[in-house]
């Protein structure tokens, strides 16, 4: 998969730099336009590899971290704030997380952005939720959603350790959750069409059903 990132690099520089000297050169708007079409299937290319490389993680069986948010027995505040600390095994790619009884187990290894992944997992976890609970559309899972009144999770951190260093991220707040531009092209990794998406869930929605986009 890394040779595909190196040949879509090269690709990506290549065009670039032929764009900006066909505008250099005062070419007529015509050939300017077949250097922009070059850059918008480079970016194409990148987003499909990108996608592709998502939808294959985490590495290990989905009973490791399959679980229910909404029953999930997590140890929090009464107020509905929750503070999970997810910690890297040694140099490896594997990630765990541990609260009360409940041990999340997700293998990155290799993948560029496992915090950015792991965030996700619990985001659309906890929009699970509400878009259960109200039949939304599936495209609601992609972004920032302001949470349901029966859902729980109303201020929740992760806590990234590895090492010596730790990194804070602040997913939901004041019960709307926090989603990037980042995090949101990785929840619609399952979904590179745009069939289904508009489709209202059913009521059942959850990671065995997310890993098959849905369906």
């Amino acid at each position: 998969m890394i040779i595909w990132y190196i040949i879509a690099g090269l690709i990506g520089v290549i065009s670039v730099s032929v764009f900006i000297l066909l505008i250099s050169l005062g070419q007529p708007a015509g050939v300017i336009a077949i250097g922009a079409i070059f850059i918008l299937l480079d970016i194409a290319m990148w987003c499909i590899i990108f996608s592709v490389m998502t939808v294959r993680y985490p590495k290990n069986d989905i009973n490791e971290y399959f679980c229910d948010f909404n029953k999930a027995d997590f140890i929090g505040c009464a107020d509905g704030n929750y503070i999970f600390k997810v910690i890297r095994n040694g140099n490896s790619g594997v990630w765990t997380m541990h609260n009360g009884q409940i041990e999340l187990r997700f293998d990155m290894d290799g993948y560029l952005f496992p915090k950015a992944y792991i965030c996700t997992y619990f985001i659309r976890n906890i929009h699970y939720i509400t878009l259960n609970a109200l039949h939304l559309p599936f495209n609601k899972l992609f972004a920032s959603l302001k949470l349901h009144s029966k859902n729980r999770y109303k201020n929740v951190e992760l806590i990234f350790i590895y090492g010596k260093k730790e990194k804070h991220f602040k997913i939901v707040l004041d019960g709307k959750s926090r989603v990037s531009f980042l995090q949101h092209f990785i929840l619609q990794a399952p979904y590179l069409s745009l069939r289904g998406r508009r489709n209202r869930v059913d009521g059942h929605m959850n990671d065995f059903r997310y890993k098959l986009g849905g369906q």
